[in-house]
């Protein structure tokens, strides 16, 4: 295959991979903790507050720490100042 051109294969194998995982969500195969990642890790150095305003990284993780997950380290740099954020999901 010649450099940027789209293999006909890749894509009926993404098309192929999208059916499937609509018919598993259609079946019942999918549970609401498989569509949620186990862990979460992303970059809490402050700069998110820098571009988005105050207390961005703060209410993204309390958001998190909402919807079911708990905090294994960080926590976002202004509170803790660790510049990482990993999280847990409980459930």
């Amino acid at each position: 295959m010649k450099a940027g051109r789209f293999s006909p294969s890749l894509l009926a194998g993404s098309a192929c991979a999208a059916r499937f995982a609509a018919k598993q969500a259609f079946s019942g195969h999918l549970t609401f903790a498989s569509v949620y990642p186990k862990w979460i890790l992303f970059e809490t150095n402050g700069m998110n507050d820098e571009t988005f305003g105050a207390g961005t990284e703060r209410s993204t993780v309390q958001a998190l720490l909402d919807k079911g997950y708990e905090l294994s380290y960080g926590g976002g740099f202004r509170d803790t100042g660790k510049r990482d954020t990993v999280l847990r999901r409980k459930w």
